[in-house]
């Protein structure tokens, strides 16, 4: 399944492609945020995570597969000229939500 990250950030876009029963937990430590996200929070003094609520924070797109499938869907995506694919996080038993690992940034 695959999420557009447009309005609504990670928070209430990837939800929407998630298995029955699933919660994504992500950990924002895995890509590098654009520096205009550091800008917007920290001159609009916004909480972070209103931040992922709102913003994309430099993903474009996600992804949800199988476990077992990851290494063969990055290799496609770099393949396919995606430089930047990797692994965010994974999916857990849970309802249909987004979960930070972290708020470091």
């Amino acid at each position: 399944a695959m999420a557009h990250i447009t309005g609504g950030g990670l928070t209430g876009n990837v939800p929407r492609v998630l298995p029955e029963g699933c919660t994504a937990r992500i950990d924002p430590d895995t890509w590098p945020v654009p520096p205009i996200f550091t800008f917007l929070r920290e001159r609009g003094d916004v909480p972070v995570d209103e931040m992922y609520r709102t913003f994309n924070m430099g993903i474009g797109m996600a992804l949800v597969c199988a476990k077992a499938d990851v290494s063969r869907v990055i290799a496609k995506l770099i393949g396919g000229g995606e430089v930047g694919a990797a692994p965010i996080g994974e999916i857990r038993e849970g309802s249909p939500a987004v979960e930070y690992a972290h708020w470091d940034r």
